[in-house]
């Protein structure tokens, strides 16, 4: 081998582990304790890049290591059996990106466009790892691991009111309270009112008086069980 090439190839080197010290530095974020993120870089292919490597292409490398990937959310709540889509921001032409569960019995994670599909299994909490590589030169790899915390709750098995009555004044809100089980569920019943004219109700079972009357409400749970207030709404004092 040309000592020209031996010494063009040792000082790209050089290069490459002296500007990725100063990204390790600027970052703050590169380092084998880090929970959001991480980038790792091939230097051992650096050794094996044809002879038009040059230290100008070593620079231009690092330089791109720092695009500015994302998650729409680094953490997500799920029950068994549903889905959510997570949005990875800064992707490029020509990167490739992977996604791993760190317990399929959890949770699983499919990629497509841009956008990664969580499905719970079961209850209990993983990781996805999302691994963005990009690779110059055909030798040379670029690698940055994000994380998403995925905690997966079982549906609400049985629902019960609290009371079975709601008593309130015009203008008056009040939420309507309810017992269910397994308690870890984090599921969230569906309210409605059969007369909105008489009370209104938001998602989170708050019911407001519009004018007196009487009216019935409801809680509606994924297994298609419901529940129901009887909703009385008297005049202002």
């Amino acid at each position: 081998m040309n000592i020209s090439v031996k010494v063009r190839r040792f000082l790209s080197f050089l290069l490459v582990l002296l500007f990725s010290i100063s990204c390790i530095g600027e970052v703050g974020k590169v380092s084998a304790s880090s929970t959001d993120s991480a980038n790792a870089i091939d230097a051992t292919s650096i050794g094996t890049a044809d002879n038009s490597e040059t230290m100008s292409d070593a620079y231009m490398l690092l330089a791109a290591s720092k695009s500015n990937y994302s998650l729409s959310k680094k953490k997500v709540k799920l029950l068994a059996d549903d889905k959510t889509t997570v949005r990875l921001n800064g992707v490029k032409n020509g990167d490739k990106i992977t996604v791993k569960s760190s317990d399929s019995n959890i949770v699983t994670a499919s990629y497509k466009s841009k956008t990664i599909t969580l499905k719970g299994i079961n209850s209990g909490k993983a990781k996805v790892n999302v691994t963005i590589t990009k690779t110059y030169a055909l030798f040379i790899k670029i690698k940055k691991v994000l994380k998403v915390k995925v905690s997966v709750s079982p549906e609400i098995a049985s629902i019960k009111p609290l009371k079975k009555n709601k008593v309130l004044k015009v203008g008056e809100r009040k939420k309507l309270k309810y017992s269910s089980k397994p308690f870890t569920s984090t599921e969230k019943p569906e309210f409605t009112i059969d007369d909105s004219n008489i009370a209104t109700i938001d998602s989170d079972g708050y019911v407001t008086g519009v004018k007196v009357g009487k009216t019935r409400a409801y809680a509606t749970i994924n297994s298609g069980k419901r529940i129901s207030w009887k909703i009385v709404v008297k005049p202002k004092d």
